[in-house]
């Protein structure tokens, strides 16, 4: 996998698919679920990940088996280094994973008609102003950590990097599954850093990708990256997290995406399927300064400038990452609102929940995950919440705001989300 293949039209039509099967089945619970490995993923841990030859990188074990190894061979000196990352990560994750609801909620209205009186559709540069705002909060969490990987990696022995390139022989007899520390080797160190907050097996799983990887795997990303305001991870990861062990079908984004165009008819299918042009501007491509892949090309160039000892702007990574948002959350924009256009038949829905079934439920359909995952309550990326989410009032993704001059006493009261002195600044 590489990000050739992520943006080609083939691997994008299926997991726009699969993003629309998930959606106009699921609900706004599915959709808060997210992987926590997703947020400031400019390390290349997702690249080791879909290209580990054993097929183990979508074992949920996958993080664990990496990192451990590297947990013994860093030094206390080192493994402090990481650990002093995790406060202010701790807090910037909290913010981002909360942050991602509006969005969310926004969507779901959009799909279930509850869209305040008088309109009947998202206001584009409200949902990307709102998405600025939200990976502006990612770009502070990527620097943060690629500035102390740099430390780490900068400060390694030529005998520790001589282990780190055994571990980067993957899951093999010489590799990362040969050099496997103990559990309770492992867990002893885990505990010792606990008070810092934030997860050291991630950061130490993202260390390793760093070093063993390159700009390129750096880049790249997943197909379902983008636009994961709508579910698809729920549906995609559940079954797994409520199984461990469970390895997650490689092929489960192409069937399912499958699955999903096969009731539509030629109207709604085109609505689907026309979204691979709609998005490809926003998606970019390789060797473009725009879009999506130009922009992470960008940040991931400057972040892995501090490996060789440069000085990195953190506020030009910002504002790349604040660019970011605003065209993810363009392609998220056109996604909501083609599904929630395509006026599905009662007999079409049956069959699309029937679907989503077989991966939000076990076989002969208990337990059933959308009941006993999700319900009412909400996911704080991986970790399932049974109350019900605190959500800011959405109506200004749907234009409704305060007016240039007009009073306001929080950006929210704002489309342009700028409360100067108390005034709207649109």
């Amino acid at each position: 996998m590489n990000t050739a293949n992520t943006i080609s039209d083939n691997a994008q039509a299926m997991t726009i698919a699969f993003d629309g099967l998930a959606f106009v089945t699921g609900s706004f619970c599915a959709q808060t679920f997210y992987p926590p490995g997703k947020v400031a993923d400019f390390f290349g841990f997702q690249y080791l990940r879909d290209n580990d030859p054993t097929n183990m990188g979508h074992n949920v074990e996958f993080t664990t088996l990496t990192a451990n190894p590297v947990l013994t061979i860093l030094t206390d000196a080192q493994l402090q280094m990481l650990a002093a990352i995790g406060k202010e990560d701790t807090t910037l994750g909290a913010q981002y994973g909360t942050a991602r609801f509006p969005l969310a909620m926004a969507f779901r209205r959009l799909n279930d008609g509850t869209v305040p009186s008088g309109k009947t559709a998202l206001d584009l540069n409200a949902v990307k102003a709102f998405s600025a705002y939200l990976f502006i909060i990612d770009g502070q969490m990527s620097y943060l950590r690629a500035k102390a990987y740099a430390d780490v990696l900068n400060s390694m022995t030529s005998e520790q990097k001589a282990k780190f390139d055994l571990v980067k022989a993957g899951a093999t007899s010489t590799g990362w599954m040969a050099l496997q520390p103990t559990d309770s080797a492992a867990n002893t160190i885990m505990a010792k850093y606990a008070t810092n907050g934030g997860d050291l097996r991630t950061y130490a799983g993202e260390l390793l990708a760093w070093y063993v990887g390159g700009i390129d795997p750096d880049v790249y990303w997943c197909p379902e990256r983008q636009g994961t305001y709508l579910g698809s991870f729920f549906m995609k990861d559940v079954k797994a997290m409520a199984n461990p062990g469970t390895t997650i079908d490689s092929n489960m984004t192409a069937d399912m995406g499958n699955y999903f165009l096969n009731p539509l008819d030629t109207t709604q299918r085109t609505k689907v399927t026309s979204l691979v042009d709609t998005q490809r501007d926003a998606l970019g491509d390789i060797g473009a300064t725009k879009g999506i892949t130009g922009v992470r090309t960008q940040i991931s160039a400057l972040l892995r400038g501090l490996l060789s000892g440069k000085t990195v702007d953190q506020a030009q990574v910002i504002t790349l990452s604040s660019k970011y948002g605003e065209y993810d959350s363009e392609i998220s924009y056109y996604y909501a609102t083609a599904f929630s256009t395509l006026g599905l038949t009662t007999t079409q829905k049956a069959s699309l929940m029937t679907e989503r079934k077989l991966a939000t439920a076990e076989t002969g359909g208990t337990p059933d995950y959308d009941v006993s995952k999700c319900g009412s309550g909400h996911w704080h990326y991986s970790a399932y919440d049974s109350t019900s989410a605190t959500v800011i009032d959405t109506d200004f993704m749907f234009g409704v705001c305060s007016a240039a001059g007009t009073s306001c006493t929080t950006n929210w009261n704002c489309c342009s989300f700028s409360c100067v002195s108390g005034s709207c600044q649109n």
